[in-house]
């Protein structure tokens, strides 16, 4: 299972790029949000990833969340990071990262729920040079 996840978050980094924001859920469906402390990020400093997941409108209990994030436009390997957030309670996860330069980055959010399949939202997260 482990594996997997891993194998599915490296396909999305191929696969990347092509949404900015996840669609409206049908209702039933896995909702993910994302929002960054601070709201816009700063190249150099830590920024906190904290991301929601509901299924059918109640917390997402006990899923497993990994981030996928590179810088958009721009063909840096080494800042295709894939790192797994902590789970905070009631459906909220956590996870720290620093953002290497200034511009648009996509984040991809890869929740598997313990008794699911893996649900990908990807997002644009704008930084700000310092």
């Amino acid at each position: 299972m482990n594996r997997f996840v891993i194998a599915l978050a490296l396909c999305l980094l191929a696969l990347g790029g092509c949404a900015v924001v996840a669609p409206p859920p049908a209702q039933g469906e896995l909702t993910i949000t994302l929002d960054t402390e601070p709201a816009r990020p700063v190249a150099g400093s830590a920024a906190t990833l904290a991301i929601t997941a509901a299924s059918g409108g109640q917390p997402l209990l006990g899923a497993r969340v990994l981030v996928v994030r590179r810088i958009l436009g721009v063909d840096h390997p080494g800042d295709d990071i894939i790192f797994e957030s902590d789970e905070q309670g009631g459906g909220r996860y956590a996870a720290t990262t620093t953002f290497a330069e200034g511009g648009r980055w996509d984040v991809q959010v890869v929740v598997t729920p313990s008794t699911g399949e893996a649900h990908t939202a990807t997002f644009v997260v704008e930084v700000a040079q310092p």
